[in-house]
């Protein structure tokens, strides 16, 4: 244990070197000194020292404003007050000033230490008192953050609001300088960083490739949570931070499906068993919470996504058509719309069944959405019939888009449950301009040259107001 630290203040050098070199140091105590009031003041808030033993009288500042000062600047190390001038009254003002004890000059040195020791032995409980309600505190502040997040967790139907609110409370909880969230994609069978927090508060969402983080995988493979404390060269491996990290798994029903981790790379503070069982318990709260919002996503999809071809449904495909129509129009900028529809799709029905038609609309939407551009909107109208919604292409464009999907789609059957088909299309597109004065006419127009496809021999494609080719 660390020896006490004492604060001698006396305008006498000789008994400030009496009781330091005589008195104090050889009985263990550290000390330092002062030559009046205002320096001892100055030395008791840098040191904060356990005990401080003072003169009465001093000029500038007396041993008692000495005391009245460190209580106003919050400063509560106990005083000793010493003074050739005792009197009732001064002992009394020492009182209500809140000194510890009040001796006498000559001063008698067993006297001394024995005050001394019970002086430090009340300021040792109450500094350990005043300890345990601060952790006493924290404790309550955490489980308060726990049982806040679990229930916001709960409701929160975003995966991103979910992935920040988690890091949030992680970093809360621990005083850490940031963290991450990893996340298992099962597309990729890859670990992601999904969201980070910078020690400035900021919070990211990422998809990056998180098998670098060799802490994070090993987390996640083990099942395991781990407390890392790097030695005193940094970083050990490849892959390991070079500061103190914690990481737990995510986990649900006994599957892992990611890793919470914070981090200590500014303040370099290794974290304890206690970090670990809040950000645990963190941790149950989140895999809920996550589990929650991809449920959310998995229900928000299916309701703007055709179940059979994973396009978009009809509804959500005019919404987006309606919004890309708009956007065109405000910008001056082209529009295209194909439409396109399976040749003789009800023979085919008729003659090999819907289980072989629903595999051949499936293809369809596969190739289609391979086919197109990310700005672009490919979504199912209805029964056979497709749509492509294309933002910033003229007629030209789209002509040659659709003759590409059509000899596409001639030139590789589909394979199905009664053997390879041959499939052909019908396409028909229109572009905005003058006389388009919204969605709904432009759709028309393709719908128009799709008729005039069909009706010159199917497998062709037709654009609205020009000649078939």
């Amino acid at each position: 244990m660390a020896a006490a630290k004492i604060l001698v203040v006396d305008d006498s050098r000789q008994i400030r070197d009496f009781l330091a070199d005589t008195v104090l140091r050889p009985a263990g105590f550290e000390v330092l000194t002062a030559a009046d009031g205002r320096a001892g003041f100055r030395l008791a808030q840098q040191f904060r020292p356990e005990l401080i033993i003072a003169d009465l009288q001093m000029p500038g500042m007396s041993g008692l404003e000495l005391k009245k000062a460190l209580v106003t600047a919050g400063n509560s190390s106990p005083l000793i007050l010493v003074t050739a001038e005792g009197s009732e009254d001064i002992a009394s003002k020492a009182t209500l000033a809140g000194v510890a004890y009040y001796l006498p000059k000559p001063i008698d040195v067993e006297v001394l230490l024995s005050a001394v020791a019970q002086a430090l032995t009340v300021e040792r409980m109450r500094r350990e008192r005043t300890e345990a309600v601060a952790n006493l505190e924290m404790r309550v502040q955490q489980l308060e953050i726990l049982q806040n997040v679990g229930r916001l967790l709960t409701a929160l139907p975003e995966m991103s609001q979910v992935l920040n609110r988690v890091l949030a409370a992680a970093v809360s909880l621990t005083r850490a300088d940031g963290g991450k969230l990893f996340l298992f994609d099962e597309r990729s069978a890859q670990l992601t960083a999904r969201a980070s927090r910078g020690p400035d508060g900021t919070a990211t969402l990422l998809t990056a490739d998180a098998t670098a983080d060799a802490l994070a995988a090993q987390t996640v493979r083990t099942n395991q949570p781990l407390i890392y404390t790097p030695g005193p060269e940094g970083a050990d491996r490849p892959g390991v931070p070079s500061y103190p990290a914690l990481y737990v798994p995510l986990r649900q029903r006994d599957q892992t499906f990611g890793a919470l981790a914070v981090d200590s790379r500014l303040h370099r503070v290794a974290f304890s068993e206690t970090d670990l069982g809040l950000v645990s318990t963190l941790a149950d709260y989140a895999a809920v919470g996550i589990a929650n919002a991809r449920l959310f996503a998995e229900v928000q999809l299916a309701s703007i996504t055709d179940s059979l071809t994973g396009l978009n449904n009809r509804r959500h495909l005019m919404t987006l058509a309606e919004q890309e129509y708009q956007r065109a129009r405000r910008f001056d900028r082209p529009l295209s719309i194909i439409m396109l529809d399976i040749d003789h799709f009800k023979s085919l029905n008729d003659t090999h069944g819907h289980a072989t038609g629903d595999q051949v609309l499936a293809e369809v939407g596969r190739r289609l959405r391979s086919s197109v551009r990310a700005i672009d909107v490919a979504g199912r109208y209805g029964g056979e019939e497709f749509l492509l919604v294309l933002p910033e292409t003229a007629l030209p464009g789209a002509g040659l888009l659709g003759e590409r999907l059509r000899r596409a789609m001639a030139n590789n059957p589909i394979a199905t449950v009664a053997g390879p088909l041959s499939i052909t299309m019908s396409l028909g597109v229109a572009t905005t301009g003058a006389n388009v004065p919204d969605v709904a006419t432009l759709i028309a127009n393709a719908d128009s040259a799709l008729y005039a496809a069909k009706q010159a021999g199917r497998n062709r494609i037709a654009a609205f107001g020009l000649p078939i080719t």
